[in-house]
């Protein structure tokens, strides 16, 4: 008898169908009753890839909604789940979540997912428009990652020719955090949960009640449990991301808030 492919292979021609681009950005189901949000690690023209730990059914359409706040508004999408499994079985960091292909109900949310993906293609070239540094808080207390965003970071900055440099802004609690939220000096805060002084959570509900950083983009990290990820996302981030951190999908998408930048009107 034949062995029956895992759910993991099933479809295993159609991931590759379409290039795919590595970047993050936030999932909603407007017709489900789920409160919290799941996000994205990968987009085409042709899918996603969608990280989450609820359970869909080879072939179910689903009803879902791509944003990110400060890039677009959101795209009503409508799709077929391929495959489940990961993305990446390889990658230590593989998260669980399902292959969705686009349905598209229209021309025009078709071009919407096509100027996304242009975005992702886009070069950066250095001298066409002088652009502002964009401004990350990085509210981490594990030195060794902060290294390693750092460098993560500056390789990035040199692969874009230093284009709309960011200005990272680290901090090692929640104290150090709040300093830099006060002064409201921030374009997009990454944060920790589990802070010396200050928990994350209450750090994101002070950014929410700040008038200066209460429409930036947060992603709380951590490596808790669900309860954690709702405990952050109830408190005002827009994302909730499992340790360790893809910090691939993460660079990806700062570098479409860089190419927002030199041209406004590429995600309209």
């Amino acid at each position: 008898m034949t062995n029956q492919p895992s759910n993991n292979e099933i479809d295993h021609d159609d991931r590759r169908r379409d290039i795919r681009h590595a970047t993050l950005l936030k999932v909603e189901y407007p017709n489900q009753d789920k409160v919290l949000s799941d996000y994205l690690t990968n987009l085409s023209e042709g899918g996603v890839f969608i990280e989450t730990n609820d359970h869909y059914e080879l072939g179910q359409t689903i009803d879902f909604c791509i944003s990110f706040p400060g890039l677009f508004k959101p795209i009503e999408c409508q799709g077929k789940v391929q495959w489940i499994g990961y993305d990446n079985i390889a990658s230590e960091d593989a998260q669980a979540g399902m292959g969705v292909q686009f349905l598209f109900p229209s021309p025009a949310h078709k071009q919407r997912i096509q100027r996304i993906v242009e975005a992702l293609r886009c070069e950066l070239r250095p001298g066409d428009k002088p652009l502002i540094p964009f401004r990350v808080l990085l509210a981490e207390d594990n030195v060794i990652f902060h290294d390693l965003f750092k460098t993560s970071l500056r390789r990035f900055i040199s692969e874009v020719h230093e284009i709309g440099a960011l200005d990272l802004k680290l901090a090692a609690d929640g104290r150090q955090a709040l300093g830099h939220i006060k002064r409201g000096e921030l374009d997009m805060a990454i944060i920790d949960h589990f802070l010396p002084v200050i928990y994350g959570a209450d750090l994101i509900r002070i950014i929410r009640k700040q008038d200066s950083t209460a429409h930036i983009p947060i992603l709380a990290i951590s490596a808790g449990s669900s309860d954690v990820r709702e405990h952050c996302l109830k408190a005002g981030a827009d994302l909730f991301l499992p340790k360790p951190l893809q910090l691939k999908q993460v660079l990806a998408t700062l570098r479409l808030f860089l190419v927002k930048q030199m041209h406004h009107t590429a995600f309209m």
